[in-house]
């Protein structure tokens, strides 16, 4: 019997995971049934599924856009039987989707539905079971699985028990055997397109670019296969975040001309059909789909021992399986393989047999097929038998939210991931909250996502103070928080305890130098917790009782620290012949970086084998100075012996194989990466400020020398590097104080010993995360953003634009200060409001006032970020000095074009003259300006995307892309201008009526932005207030039909593509 199914998916990037879902879309059609994709509407899946015809939904990801009505009546009008959720975490998909079922079922007699949940891992840390559906309603009938290994973690970790044993069930992807199958690729040709020579060894591997992938390992193994295989190739293919630190691995290792990043192939097969050897080194995993397509082409398989994967590789018998973070054993598999072209023939035919037996598609889509449709047919025969297994839940809580000011490279950002490692997360759970955004990488929390730490960035959009602290009160009580750490600047964290009773929530204040102390009274603080011993002594200071005032060291985790591996690792980041003064740090002022690059220049000279390695991000606040260190190390030093790396997570494993660490920085706590060097047991050499003189023993344990002395820091550096024997027994005296003082096995305790005591009074929770949900369907009640048109004019002639015919047609004219002043006086009263934008479907520089009126509204309206967009072209240096005076929180400037050519044929604008505008904004402005670069995609600029991207960020510009659209039917040419896919009926629900409004120069309230012919106005700010408009009869008829999918009942939304694309 047909089903209508609906896979539903909440991840923006495009894996294995997705693949299968649009897979089982096309298959389940072809059989008979409807199918349809919900998705995010800016994610990949999205685009890929309007590429194929694939019916869909797409919703927004960010607040106050809604989800759960609109999601609703798509469900309703696809009566839909099944929904299958195929990603777990980002909320409780079980217990809002299983709500919306149950609303579904409850108008629904005789066709009720079922929810089915589906994870490609074992369980992760950090979520409880409520996320996989146990405790769940009779409406969600099974998790699947995707191997018996991850089944049998679910079965551990929630005690057992045959009730689990059927609620869990394993459900393979399978693979394609139509497509994918050796015959029907041309392999030479393939190679010749990557540029493979015919005698040369290709090794690929298909998988995201992601640190559980572990490519990472399979790169440290290639210097040592190429050492003994010299025409060995890597092609990887796939995409993700992590890959630019893993082509800076490959640039360390020398290996660019050996590694390709071929980025993500919409079509593995013939990359697949060119190669010898596939390797799949992951960290952990499920059953990946990309094994088991190699295995179908007859590739041998090297694979790491994780997951699912001993399930259908068998070592020896079809591909050989090594440890996962093994890189002698990788090495050692991989070149067996090389040398043995029986073996790789012999793996690859049998693995190609046992896929055929146990991973064909097909059988697994009318396995899939059955069990969906016997378990729909239970539901509806056993009046709703409960099936989900109650929640196991063994211990009681104290959750912790360490609130950070920013998240960047630094100490307490490296605490807390270390912490979440050894922390006893069922007593503590743990979760981090950022106030503020910066333009700087952080290495510590990639790893703290990878440990499924939650991070809550939502106080990067809201711009004012008391606004963040609201939130951050709010995000506490709801997540039953009990213990609030606050690092950096903790008078956020003071203005969040205010909105607490004591009984809620402590507050730990953790310092890391002695400025950061007294910044708030302490009549909050439960704790004060300090890394060096002169913290803690000033922080006793300010307590009636000092025992409140704890020091607790920078700790370390010492597993991470592999010394065994050293001689490999030098090999690998091909330091053999080499002396390595390391550094490990921001580029900010305070950490030296100037005189470890003087002391190179004397150094360098007299020792040819010297090589200096600087580790470590720009500061988003001074990137002025990391630029004038590139410039003087290009300028002053020889090429290739004094390198920035940027920031990386294998800091590790390059102390392992470095030989000197140096850390000539002031204006220290206790540095964490002294403690990190000792783990490697490097010798160190460090400006005696801050904790420095403890950690290395007043001399004993390394070498402390006056701040700023040169002469000084060079002798000291030059005697390690001539005394190599006194240098490793420094070094060595310093692991064994790292080991003793610093480790996380003696310092993790010590917080969890704070934690108890902190947590003496409230009242526990019952072990479980927060369950992470979407926000209830209530409207604002006056809107997060508004967009005023303070004038009708633009200079540019842009051809996506409708400006030049539009405005033919209709009244010109500029907004009287009355009205403006009227429109911010109410603004003021209204706490929700985050952004005032003075421009709307204009040029707001055409506007003489602009800038004054800037200011008036940051006056006025101090809580709310105020923000323009430019095209720049009017922007001259004059004007730019009294705008980074007028309190303005960010800019964005439109510029469409990577070239001049194309550039001023898109926008009919000088180049030069508005880049020139540019670069002096960039020049002089503060570092509370924030500047951004935005453009349209357009075929003219089809080419020229990535590059412009490239331009701008590489600057320390934001840089995004937004698709064309047609404007509600004002864009003419729109057919011409766009290549994008455009879906014949809308595919998500209008996210603008319901955080933004808009206001035209005379007071009328528009519906959106993409009213050029101002055909809905929905009231007149002269007549009423902001609020009354935004709550009236209109909008909200407006909104509901929106949310209902009725928009083709709507003139203006009808004809309109951004519903559509």
């Amino acid at each position: 019997m047909p089903m209508n199914v609906v896979f539903f998916n909440d991840i923006q990037i495009i894996g294995g995971g997705e693949v299968w879902v649009l897979r089982m879309a096309g298959a389940l059609s072809a059989r008979g049934h409807q199918v349809s994709i919900v998705c995010p509407y800016r994610s990949q899946l999205f685009r890929a599924g309007l590429e194929a015809g694939v019916d869909l939904y797409g919703f927004a990801d960010g607040p106050n856009q809604p989800f759960h009505e609109p999601l609703y009546h798509f469900l309703q009008d696809r009566k839909v039987d099944v929904v299958y959720c195929t990603v777990l975490g980002r909320f409780c998909e079980a217990q809002a989707l299983g709500r919306l079922v149950r609303r579904l079922n409850a108008n629904r007699a005789d066709s009720t539905a079922i929810l089915i949940l589906k994870t490609g891992l074992p369980p992760m840390r950090g979520l409880s079971a409520d996320y996989y559906g146990f405790g769940a309603p009779p409406e969600v009938r099974r998790l699947h699985v995707v191997s018996a290994e991850n089944q049998k973690r679910f079965l551990q970790w929630q005690g057992g028990g045959e009730d689990v044993a059927r609620f869990v069930t394993v459900m393979r992807e399978g693979v394609d055997l139509s497509r994918f199958r050796r015959d029907g690729f041309e392999r030479h040709q393939t190679r010749a397109e990557w540029q493979v020579e015919p005698d040369q060894l290709l090794i690929a591997n298909t998988s995201r670019i992601q640190p559980a992938k572990g490519q990472e390992y399979l790169i440290l193994a290639a210097p040592q296969v190429i050492r003994q295989r010299p025409h060995t190739r890597f092609i990887l293919a796939g995409a993700g975040g992590y890959q630019p630190r893993l082509e800076d691995l490959c640039e360390q290792l020398k290996l660019q001309d050996h590694v390709t990043f071929a980025g993500h192939l919409p079509d593995v097969r013939p990359l697949l059909a060119a190669s010898d050897i596939f390797c799949h080194p992951s960290l952990e995993d499920g059953l990946p789909n990309s094994v088991g397509e190699a295995m179908a082409m007859a590739l041998p398989v090297v694979a790491s021992r994780v997951g699912g994967i001993p399930e259908i590789i068998t070592h020896e018998h079809n591909g050989l399986l090594v440890a996962p973070r093994n890189v002698e054993e990788l090495t050692a598999a991989l070149v067996r393989m090389a040398d043995d072209p029986g073996l790789r023939a012999r793996l690859g035919a049998q693995a190609a047999k046992d896929v055929h037996r146990h991973l064909d598609f097909e059988n697994q889509v009318i396995r899939w097929e059955a069990a969906v449709a016997e378990e729909l047919a239970q539901f509806r025969k056993q009046d709703h038998e409960v099936v989900a297994p109650s929640v196991y839940r063994p211990e009681i809580a104290y959750p912790v939210l360490f609130l950070m000011t920013h998240l960047r490279t630094g100490g307490e950002e490296s605490e807390v991931a270390v912490l979440a490692r050894h922390l006893n997360r069922n007593r503590f759970p743990l979760a981090v909250a950022s106030a503020w955004a910066i333009n700087e990488p952080s290495p510590a929390v990639d790893t703290l996502r990878r440990l499924e730490v939650p991070v809550d960035t939502a106080c990067h959009h809201i711009p004012a103070e008391p606004e963040k602290a609201g939130y951050l009160a709010g995000k506490i009580r709801q997540e039953k928080i009990r213990l609030l750490v606050a690092c950096q600047n903790t008078q956020l964290a003071y203005e969040v305890m205010g909105r607490l009773r004591p009984d809620e929530c402590v507050l730990i204040e953790h310092a890391g130098i002695v400025g950061e102390v007294g910044q708030i009274p302490k009549d909050r603080t439960a704790i004060h917790i300090g890394v060096s011993p002169a913290i803690t002594r000033e922080a006793a200071r300010l307590f009636t009782d000092p025992t409140k005032a704890h020091f607790l060291p920078s700790m370390v985790d010492t597993e991470l620290f592999d010394l065994a591996s050293r001689g490999r690792l030098r090999s690998a980041f091909g330091f053999n012949g080499k002396r390595v003064v390391l550094f490990v740090g921001r580029m900010d002022v305070k950490k030296g970086i100037h005189h470890l690059l003087d002391a190179a220049k004397e150094l360098l000279p007299e020792f040819p084998d010297l090589l200096f390695l600087v580790v470590g991000p720009h500061d988003g606040y001074q990137i002025d100075y990391a630029q004038n260190l590139l410039d003087r190390a290009q300028r002053e030093l020889p090429e290739g012996r004094f390198l920035f790396t940027g920031s990386r997570n294998d800091v590790p494993l390059l102390m392992c194989a470095a030989d000197i660490f140096a850390l000539p920085s002031v204006g220290e706590g206790m540095s964490h990466v002294i403690n990190e060097a000792g783990a490697a047991a490097l010798p160190v050499i460090a400006f005696d400020d801050g904790a420095a003189g403890e950690q290395l023993a007043g001399g004993a344990a390394g070498i402390l020398v006056t701040p700023g002395d040169l002469p000084e820091f060079v002798r000291g550096l030059r005697f390690l590097i001539t005394d190599p024997q006194t240098a490793a027994c420094l070094g060595k005296a310093l692991q064994e104080r790292v080991h003793q003082l610093y480790s996380a096995k003696v310092v993790g305790p010590q917080w969890e010993t704070i934690f108890q005591k902190a947590g003496r009074g409230l009242t526990p929770v019952a072990h479980t995360p927060a369950l992470r949900s979407r926000p209830d369907e209530t409207f604002l009640a006056f809107p997060a953003e508004i967009q005023i048109e303070t004038n009708t004019i633009c200079n540019a002639t842009c051809i996506m634009c409708p400006y030049q015919q539009v405005s033919k047609d209709l009244p010109k004219g500029r907004m009287d200060l009355s009205l403006y002043e009227k429109i911010l006086t109410e603004c003021a009263r209204e706490t929700t409001l985050r952004r005032i934008e003075p421009f709307l479907n204009n040029e707001p520089f055409t506007d003489p006032r602009i800038i004054d009126w800037i200011r008036l509204a940051k006056q006025k309206v101090p809580q709310a970020a105020v923000t323009i967009t430019t095209n720049g072209s009017l922007l001259k240096p004059k004007d730019t000095d009294r705008l980074i005076h007028s309190g303005l929180d960010a800019i964005w400037f439109s510029f469409n074009g990577a070239t001049k050519e194309t550039y001023e044929k898109i926008m009919g604008l000088s180049f030069d003259t508005v880049k020139h505008n540019i670069d002096y904004l960039l020049s002089v402005k503060p570092n509370t300006l924030r500047v951004f670069t935005n453009m349209i995609d357009t075929v003219p600029m089809q080419g020229e995307v990535a590059d412009n991207i490239r331009y701008w960020e590489s600057r320390g510009v934001g840089s995004g892309v937004s698709p064309l659209v047609n404007r509600a039917g004002n864009v003419s040419n729109f057919e011409r201008l766009n290549y994008q896919p455009i879906s014949e009926r809308p595919v998500r629900t209008c996210d603008l009526v319901f955080h933004k409004m808009y206001v035209g120069y005379n007071g009328d309230v528009l519906l959106c932005c993409m009213d050029w012919r101002r055909r809905v106005v929905l009231g007149n700010v002269r007549l009423q207030s902001l609020r009354e408009i935004w709550n009236g009869t209109l909008y909200r008829r407006y909104r509901r039909f929106l949310e209902q999918g009725r928009s083709r009942e709507l003139e203006l939304c009808s004809v309109c593509t951004y519903i559509r694309s």
